[in-house]
């Protein structure tokens, strides 16, 4: 609040404006008097040092709002009503625009809902929100909520104070400058750089108030008295509990039962008592909940009633617990008379013949207090500060490192398959769509499905879609069917065609992945037909177009087709003249092949060779008539070819899937979860528990991902024969070499000495780094989180910092660098391991290396099965790291929005315009998540040191490696032998191989032999560029290439930066080397596609999209 007045203030044109707003915590005299001046003249409308006092325009006096008691709700009396309506500033008469001036206009106008617009071009984001949160907490607008939406875009924000809270701390103080960290938050600033307008409506609340709740948003005034306990400040503490949790708190509730009840509380500051059953069942606890009423109170029972209650009040959205307090009713209710009396708080009455007499154990319980201050607050409360508000972090509770205690009931559970074994009875529809792409949004101009069976579906125009939602549902009320499985590739992109003319929508969205999701179609006699949505993107990440040799599926018509043909002026004619195909198809393929619009005879015999297969195509397909291409019938005949490809290599994958793990891939949504439920089912994980909660929280703290770091962190040159030395299959590698999945539960660590630890199974421990390392590494063991960038850095300055470690990692740390640590806290395991894991891994391994080297009529042949366990293999550890998501998306359709809307507005972070509908998201109130987090953890540690060993090695035989990323590494080749001979001296194992464990050199030129690298150019992470030479196995001739990468930069736009400014690979690189900034276009002059999905779930083509590059990463110094 007072960075509020502060802004008031500096904007005022008064001479004798106050400098200083309190001292000692009052508001000063001078203030108070400019205060009383500015609201007489029509500037402000609240007198700050008294809320309650209104000023009356027609008497020209200051008096006390009073409440009419016949009403149910607090309500003025109608002349003070009239007065406060009086008191609302017009826009009219407000001080002239000047930036102090907008903010107080801004300020004044929409407290008094009179503003429906704010410009971040005169204001900053900061400010805005500082009003905003005002506003909301503003008296006379408590029965309305607030909404912002972008001009022109269809996202929506709620402005809640969680929302306001959340977003104040995403966001810089400069508009061209937003620095968001939360996901959810990229919806609504996703359009600012469009429109600096921000769009205000107040919406009404629905009249019956959800009962549920959240902090108290008052500061008492009953000096000398700490009633933290009850939940009350008197100034602002250094953190506000969720309010619920600190009444369980004070019960006496068990520190596992808390730590649970944060785990699973969501990211809510809300608790609805909707959601108190849950809360009571899992926590086995029984919760009575006192409310207030007009003449009395209600009580409302939650969870076993058979438990000894915990007593609950919940007043003014505020939970706190039942219990005496040491004031009486007539001390409250006469404070000001006797506030300065000694024992004021135990005074019960007066009487002229004995004075005041006081009591020793009749005092009021803390429903009773709650009530009296809320019935006179103008005395006994002060509402909390705007800029209190948004300093709290009631939002983020979390569980300390050290209050580890956790309910086992809780926070873990068995593994158990996460889908049946049975097959799946959905009918299976493999579909694709044809889109219109230029514009400001993809259109749909045709689509084409083939069933299980073989029945096909066409359906063209813009609602092809809805007509084949139609088709769809009468076709299977014809045959029976009553369940539907929606199968595409990228089904995310083809879903927004779908989505409008869907019931019950329920998509499950990760990002710009639609992971599954559920709806309802209905034929024309009003059957209900079930959808289920699956991608076959999340099993096989590689483009369809690689299914058929992915698949071993013959006979694939080549496909040849001109996306820029179809227009939406081509489109609408259908007939287009051959020479003008043929145009586009040569622009189209030979620009996007070679970025250069001059070309030359090899340019041409490359375009002789699509043009012929083009034009083959369309007379074997009837599309040509005359002069004329039927390019919908072509479309079509495209289209039609992809599903059959798909089709037949989901029902090969299928096979292959059943074949090797006995699950059947209808059941999933993805390779991730099918590979979990592999291991669960080969009893890798009995008698091992996933977690929750608090265990959970903690040693996911531990995960530490794969290293990416150029030695020392420095950017280089190498100039010379280098290798890509490769480890083979690492975190297969990684999980044969473990001993097993860690069994039983987490048990907190009481004995902390590190001798007796290290005769445990496992551990996972917070520790403080207490020296400096005895040997500074190229490549550090350790790393720590930039602050500034967010980006994870090794280094050897780790003395004095905290970190999170496994036994592996401990011991590595000891080992390679000499560390020495205090352990803080954590848990341990002692209850053996699983070992089934070796016995698993080695199977997978050993049969993909078989399929990839049968024999088959006599020659050797690569069985493309390999693929399936090699996925098997890589998936598998990965969902035992996936982390809770404190959001969801739902659909709700417009007749009923509004409803939901105002019943759920604390929930709702923001939703987007749809057609006919809203995309919301919405924090979770509930949040339960398993995962073993533990095992993951302990992969990705040992994959490290099966890289550590190897880097370390080569560091102490005075070896170069000079890049490392994740299993990779770069060296000069002829260091390799010795390396290998060395490593076989420290750890008595071959270490050059094709087994499990092992490194090769894996560069890779198609038809080449000996490929190696010329020349490196390192510049950071993923950023680098290899000149590869090789010899033709053919004419052996030496043939030479690029091996590129830059993270966030294609090599077609490496490419095209190059043809535009005439300079190779090489030079590109050493400008960057060289400290320059570099602007990419990243979709080349529109030879890279780049879809974008737009927060309304439509489609969009970037037509620009450059970023300029520059590498901060000190080259390395000269020896």
């Amino acid at each position: 609040m007072d960075n509020l007045l502060k802004r008031l203030i500096e904007g005022s044109d008064d001479p004798k404006k106050p400098k200083i707003i309190k001292r000692k915590g009052e508001y000063t005299k001078k203030f108070n008097k400019w205060n009383k001046k500015m609201i007489t003249e029509n500037k402000l409308n609240v007198y700050y040092a008294d809320p309650s006092l209104v000023y009356d325009r027609k008497t020209k006096k200051f008096s006390k709002k009073s409440i009419d008691k016949r009403y149910k709700e607090p309500t003025l009396k109608k002349k003070f009503q009239k007065m406060q309506l009086a008191n609302q500033t017009s826009t009219e008469n407000l001080i002239n625009p000047t930036n102090n001036d907008y903010f107080m206009q801004s300020r004044n106008a929409l407290i008094n809902r009179n503003l429906d617009s704010i410009d971040l071009k005169k204001i900053s984001m900061n400010d805005f929100l500082l009003i905003a949160m005002d506003a909301i907490s503003n008296i006379a607008n408590k029965e309305y909520y607030l909404t912002a939406n972008i001009e022109g875009t269809p996202n929506h924000i709620t402005l809640s104070e969680q929302n306001i809270k959340r977003l104040s701390t995403n966001f810089a103080d400069d508009i061209n400058d937003f620095t968001v960290k939360l996901g959810s938050d990229v919806e609504f600033v996703f359009n600012l750089s469009k429109s600096a307008v921000i769009k205000l409506t107040w919406n009404l609340r629905k009249p019956e108030d959800k009962p549920e709740g959240a902090f108290f948003k008052y500061y008492h005034n009953l000096s000398g008295f700490d009633l933290t306990k009850f939940g009350l400040f008197e100034d602002k503490p250094k953190q506000y509990e969720n309010c619920l949790y600190t009444s369980l708190k004070q019960s006496g509730l068990s520190k596992e039962k808390l730590n649970s009840f944060i785990s699973i509380m969501g990211g809510g500051i809300y608790i609805p008592c909707s959601k108190l059953n849950t809360i009571c069942d899992k926590l086995a606890i029984h919760i009575t909940i006192r409310t207030a009423r007009e003449k009395d109170s209600k009580i409302v029972h939650y969870g076993n009633k058979e438990i000894e209650p915990i007593k609950i009040g919940l007043m003014d959205k505020h939970f706190f617990l039942i219990e005496k307090t040491p004031f009486t009713n007539y001390s409250l209710k006469n404070y000001e008379t006797l506030k300065d009396k000694k024992d004021w708080n135990r005074i019960i009455r007066y009487k002229k013949s004995k004075g005041y007499e006081k009591t020793k154990d009749k005092f009021i319980d803390t429903f009773k207090l709650y009530k009296l201050l809320l019935e006179n607050k103008e005395t006994l409360l002060r509402r909390i500060p705007i800029q209190d508000i948004l300093a709290t972090q009631y939002h983020d509770a979390k569980i300390e490192d050290g209050a580890l205690e956790y309910d086992e009931t809780l926070c873990t559970d068995e593994n158990k398959l996460t889908k049946a074994k049975k097959s799946d009875k959905h009918y299976c529809v493999f579909f694709d769509f044809e889109t219109i792409t230029e514009g400001d949004k993809h259109k749909p101009y045709l689509m084409c499905a083939l069933t299980e069976d073989d029945k096909r579906i066409s359906c063209f125009g813009e609602e092809c879609g809805k007509n084949f939602l139609k088709q769809l549902a009468n076709l299977c009320v014809k045959l029976g069917k009553e369940k539907v499985l929606l199968i595409a590739h990228n089904t995310r992109y083809d879903y927004t065609f779908l989505m409008d003319y869907l019931y019950a929508n329920n998509p499950c969205l990760k990002g710009n992945r639609l992971m599954t999701g559920s709806a309802k179609i209905y034929s024309k006699d009003n059957d209900e037909i079930a959808i289920k949505f699956q991608d076959t993107l999340n099993f096989l990440v590689c483009p369809l177009s690689k299914f058929p040799k992915m698949f071993g599926i013959k006979n694939v018509v080549k496909e040849v087709i001109p996306y820029r043909l179809y227009t939406e002026k081509n489109v609408s004619e259908r007939f287009v003249k051959i020479d003008k195909c043929l145009d586009i198809l040569k622009n189209e393929k030979l620009f996007g092949k070679f970025g250069v619009k001059t070309y030359t005879k090899k340019h041409l015999d490359y375009f002789k060779d699509i043009s012929k297969t083009f034009m083959d195509n369309a007379k074997k397909w009837n599309c040509v008539r005359g002069d004329m291409i039927d390019i919908i019938e072509y479309s079509k005949r495209y289209c039609d070819i992809d599903c059959d490809i798909l089709k037949k290599s989901y029902f090969i994958f299928r096979g292959w899937m059943l074949s090797a793990t006995k699950l059947d891939l209808k059941n999933y949504c993805s390779i991730a979860s099918m590979s979990l439920d592999y291991l669960i089912l080969n009893g890798v994980f009995k008698d091992c528990f996933k977690l929750a909660g608090t265990p959970q929280q903690f040693i996911q703290k531990c995960v530490v991902g794969g290293r990416v770091q150029l030695s020392n962190n420095e950017k280089k040159i190498r100039v010379g024969n280098i290798a890509d030395f490769d480890a083979v299959a690492e975190y297969p590698s990684a999980m044969f070499r473990m001993e097993g999945i860690l069994m039983g539960k987490p048990k907190v660590i009481k004995n902390k000495d590190i001798n007796w630890l290290m005769n445990q199974d496992g551990f996972f421990i917070k520790v403080l780094c207490v020296n400096e390392p005895t040997k500074n590494r190229a490549f550090p063991c350790l790393s720590v989180i930039d602050q500034k960038t967010g980006s994870r850095n090794f280094t050897n300055k780790v003395m004095g910092e905290t970190f999170y470690l496994d036994k592996t990692s401990y011991e590595d740390c000891v080992k390679f660098q000499g560390l020495q640590f205090e352990v803080l806290s954590g848990y341990y395991y002692d209850e053996g391991r699983n070992p089934k894991l070796k016995k698993v891994i080695k199977h997978l391994f050993d049969t993909r290396i078989k399929a990839k080297n049968e024999i088959k009529d006599g020659k050797p042949f690569k069985n493309p099965i390999e693929q399936v366990y090699k996925l098997l293999m890589n998936s598998c550890y990965g969902k035992c790291l996936l982390k809770p998501i404190p959001t969801e998306k739902i659909i709700k359709v417009n007749k009923d929005f509004e409803k939901y809307k105002a019943r759920h507005f604390n929930y709702i972070h923001s939703y987007i315009d749809l057609k006919g509908s809203k995309l919301i998201t919405q924090v979770k109130p509930i949040n339960e998540h398993f995962n073993n987090v533990y095992a993951g953890v302990e992969i990705l540690s040992m994959s490290k040191r099966i890289l550590g060993e190897v880097l370390y090695c080569a560091e102490d035989n005075d070896i170069e490696i000079f890049y490392v990323d994740t299993d990779s590494t770069h060296i000069f080749n002829k260091d390799i032998d010795k390396l290998g001979k060395m490593f076989q001296k420290e750890y008595n194992r071959e270490l050059l191989g094709e087994g499990m464990g092992q490194f090769n050199s894996d560069f890779d030129m198609a038809g080449c032999k000996e490929v190696h690298s010329t020349m490196f150019i390192g510049l950071g992470k993923k950023a680098y560029l290899d000149v590869l030479s090789g010899i033709d196995k053919v004419t052996g001739e030496i043939v030479n290439d690029y091996h590129i990468r830059m993270k966030g930069v294609s090599k077609v736009a490496i490419e095209d930066y190059g043809i535009i400014n005439d300079c190779k690979y090489e030079d590109t690189y050493m400008k960057l080397y060289n400290d320059e900034t570099l602007g990419f276009d990243l979709v080349a002059r529109g030879r890279k596609c780049k879809f974008e999905y737009n927060p309304d779930m439509t489609v969009s083509s970037k037509s620009e999209f450059k970023r300029n590059i520059k590498f901060n990463t000190p080259k390395e110094q000269k020896q």
